[in-house]
């Protein structure tokens, strides 16, 4: 049998204030992984600019063959490493939100 058959069929009084917190909890839960996202963006924005910084430094350092040039190319490694993760991470969370999204309407 069934949770949501069962919850019908013995607990018809608490159905309309459990539906009533699944809206309110996908909702809120949608308002917090937007400010995530935002978040996110916002620091994948300052590390390309960050990489910008490092890839011109790096090419200076090529051309003045400064022996710290290996310093610049370390921290573009990282940079670009800790983007592709918040990458990932917000890719993730896009489909959480939709899933979050599914989830409250099928409550109803």
């Amino acid at each position: 049998e069934d949770f949501q058959g069962y919850m019908r069929r013995e607990h018809k009084h608490l159905l309309p204030p459990l539906c009533f917190y699944s809206i309110d909890y996908a909702s809120k839960t949608e308002r917090l992984l937007r400010e995530m996202n935002k978040y996110k963006q916002q620091c994948i924005a300052v590390i390309d600019k960050a990489l910008k910084r490092e890839t011109l430094m790096l090419e200076f350092t090529v051309d003045t063959y400064d022996p710290n040039a290996h310093k610049h190319s370390s921290i573009i490694e990282r940079l670009t490493e800790t983007r592709a993760e918040l990458q990932e991470e917000l890719e993730y969370h896009v489909g959480l939100g939709q899933q979050n999204a599914a989830a409250a309407v099928a409550v109803l």
